[in-house]
């Protein structure tokens, strides 16, 4: 699941276990702010009779909708900008999950790159993304097998069209 949609979630959440947006809003507003929250339409929430019900409701679509924003950009800033603090946790909460999932990926892509451009596959298996470690291994074994103009170590590589066009690679070397 998306940042986005786990922020969203949180929030639709706090409000459909019957956390009110306020307690002094009626069950009505609650169903009419929850629809306006879950479709990110404050003009729903127009439906409303009472003026602070209908500000509640538009202020809550707007923190959701903030919240949203700070995730999936990884912005922790924007939250400042949002009203009700159980909103700020969850915009703080998707924000710094971005952050990190962001600084993570940048990590796993320097060792790929290290990885890749070096003479062994070890490197490769400390890489987390399957997907990866293959790549990086299959990279490697084409580069050695090229290098040493030796199509044997072709066959290190499992998946049969990389590993034909490594001996095709490693043959034309010599």
């Amino acid at each position: 699941m998306k940042n986005i949609s786990r922020v969203s979630l949180i929030i639709t959440l706090l409000l459909l276990a019957g956390c009110s947006l306020s307690s002094k809003t009626s069950p009505q507003a609650d169903d009419i702010s929850k629809k306006a929250l879950s479709l990110k339409d404050k003009t729903i929430c127009e439906a409303l009779k009472e003026d602070k019900e209908k500000r509640i409701c538009i202020s809550s679509v707007d923190d959701s909708v903030l919240a949203d924003q700070a995730s999936a950009q990884g912005d922790i800033s924007l939250c400042a900008k949002v009203n009700y603090e159980e909103y700020k946790k969850a915009c703080e909460l998707g924000a710094t999950s971005k952050q990190r999932k962001k600084e993570s990926t940048k990590q796993e892509n320097e060792k790929f790159q290290l990885a890749q451009s070096g003479d062994s596959i070890e490197p490769c298996d400390a890489l987390q993304d399957v997907k990866q470690k293959t790549q990086c291994k299959t990279s490697v074994i084409s580069k050695l097998a090229y290098d040493k103009k030796d199509p044997k170590i072709c066959d290190q590589i499992e998946d049969k069209d990389f590993r034909d066009m490594c001996l095709k690679d490693a043959n034309s070397a010599n």
